[in-house]
């Protein structure tokens, strides 16, 4: 075999092997699903600012001009313990191998003894595996997220800095996590401080209404102010170092055959 010809088969042999990269590795791309900045009366409380259309319907939110967190905008949105927000259309959230879904909040109601729905997608999470919700109260002034998955429930749970969620603005960031279907970790963070992770197994994300300050039929129903609600996701994608390996290989293979 002479030399022209081992290096034609040993190029195959990479060509083959960058293939296999090309369809098993994925590097992952971040967006910004939605973004409710609550900074107006109006169209300034249902508007989707990410750009993705995702609009809310109204029932008795109001703008409460000037009341804002540090870092937020002109006001916020006040929710008066019948209130609600609710995506027109489902949001999709299937596509995504983790989500962030971050918020500035004021609660007024009486956390110690009611329990009020943040957010919550889908009409009710304990029917539907791989909703996820935000809760505040009835446990020790905690805040808790929740995803229902298949085999379990997780959360994570905490007060805020100073053993209360009233009183004052907080920010709150809660992260699931799914690169594989067998291992969901869901972790929430107040003002940058975590409060603990919750691992557990199924898919995590599910395609349904979103619904902000009540459940669906408008009860667990939330009092006060919710500011700056964003959801962030990351979809995998394929790896642009497998592609140019794949493409340097090739273009040297075939260089080769055009010289011999």
């Amino acid at each position: 075999m002479n030399t022209n010809s081992r290096i034609s088969k040993i190029a195959k042999v990479f060509i083959v092997v960058a293939v296999g990269f090309l369809c098993m590795v994925s590097t992952t791309q971040a967006a910004v699903i939605a973004l409710w900045k609550f900074d107006g009366t109006g169209t300034g409380l249902t508007d989707d600012s990410s750009g993705n259309g995702h609009t809310l319907a109204n029932s008795g939110v109001t703008y409460d001009a000037g009341n804002a967190p540090v870092g937020g905008g002109t006001g916020s949105a006040l929710f008066n313990g019948s209130a609600i927000l609710s995506t027109v259309a489902k949001l999709d959230l299937t596509s995504y191998t983790q989500l962030t879904i971050d918020w500035y909040m004021l609660p007024t109601m009486s956390t110690s003894t009611t329990l009020g729905i943040v957010w919550e997608q889908s009409a009710n999470y304990n029917l539907n595996p791989g909703a996820v919700i935000a809760t505040v109260g009835n446990t020790a002034n905690a805040v808790q997220t929740v995803q229902k998955t298949p085999a379990s429930i997780l959360y994570s749970a905490g007060p805020a800095p100073g053993g209360t969620v009233t009183g004052a603005w907080h920010h709150y960031t809660m992260t699931l996590n799914t690169t594989s279907l067998a291992a969901t970790t869901i972790k929430l963070a107040i003002d940058g401080v975590s409060q603990g992770t919750s691992t557990g197994v199924g898919a995590a994300t599910i395609s349904d209404f979103f619904f902000i300050g009540a459940r669906s039929g408008g009860n667990f129903s939330f009092s006060g102010n919710i500011d700056e609600l964003s959801i962030g996701g990351v979809v995998p994608e394929p790896a642009p170092v497998a592609m140019l390996l794949f493409s340097g290989l090739g273009a040297a293979y075939f260089a080769r055959k055009r010289k011999n």
